[in-house]
């Protein structure tokens, strides 16, 4: 099992880093097909793969997103809602107004969390903070990993996610920031940038807080759905949305935390 996780960590690292030094377009089709996905194995958590009206309703925000630069997001919110309310009218023996209400609350959560990644990839700069988005992640994930299996003794909500600690949560906030103020080090050093410390690591406790509320919430919902996975797309590691659940959540913070104080510039 491990060596399966690992082969599959490697190869995804790969892919990710390839996809990060590609163009905007390159990113955008990414981070789509990473929504539809993520939407895809909700779905199917829920039990509404199967119910064709709600997998179309369901998948429509993602589509909405590629007009985003036509019409504001407020006109496409609304006809959004048109439509799944016109739907609720219309098959009212197959649906119910909260079969409605969950597609409406996990299609826009899911697409406008994981956008922001390209909304970070906008930024000026971008193209070096938007690393910061899966460091972020990824740190916590790793530093709460290896914490929690090295000392980790006192269960962090045992209800919610058994093999989680308050060790490992602290070990996920302090290997995140440290990772941060070596990222800021290698933007200073590698790259030219200035660097607000300050700023730095106080977004790096800040993703590591997101990180870990968005994989606790992953497994709230995993919970109540009784499975254990998402999926199996990653051998060893679950489906997309088991992969996705904190960097969905730490993208938003450091797109609205850089637009209202700069971590790097020149």
């Amino acid at each position: 099992m491990f060596i399966k996780r690992l082969i599959t960590a490697i190869i995804s690292i790969l892919i990710l880093v390839v996809i990060l030094f590609a163009n905007i377009a390159v990113i955008e089709v990414a981070v789509g097909a990473v929504i539809v996905l993520c939407l895809y194995e909700m779905y199917r958590a829920f039990g509404y793969t199967k119910r064709g009206v709600l997998l179309i309703l369901g998948i429509i925000p993602p589509v909405f997103m590629a007009l985003a630069n036509i019409f504001n997001l407020p006109v496409l919110l609304y006809v959004y809602m048109f439509i799944l309310f016109a739907a609720l009218v219309v098959f009212h023996d197959e649906v119910a107004f909260r079969d409605i209400a969950s597609v409406f609350l996990v299609s826009i959560f899911v697409t406008t969390f994981l956008w922001h990644i390209v909304s970070v990839r906008k930024l000026e700069n971008g193209e070096y903070l938007i690393w910061a988005v899966f460091l972020g992640a990824c740190m916590t994930d790793t530093f709460a990993y290896i914490t929690g299996s090295l000392i980790g003794t006192h269960k962090l909500i045992p209800k919610v996610s058994p093999k989680k600690t308050v060790e490992g949560a602290i070990g996920g906030i302090l290997g995140c920031v440290i990772s941060f103020l070596i990222y800021g080090l290698i933007m200073n050093k590698a790259f030219g940038f200035y660097i607000n410390i300050n700023a730095l690591w106080i977004l790096g406790a800040l993703c590591a807080v997101a990180a870990q509320i968005g994989d606790l919430t992953a497994s709230v919902i995993k919970r109540e759905c009784g499975i254990k996975d998402y999926g199996t797309l990653f051998p060893g590691h679950g489906g997309m949305m088991d992969r996705f659940d904190s960097i969905m959540f730490v993208a938003p913070l450091v797109y609205y935390f850089v637009k209202m104080l700069p971590i790097i510039w020149r």
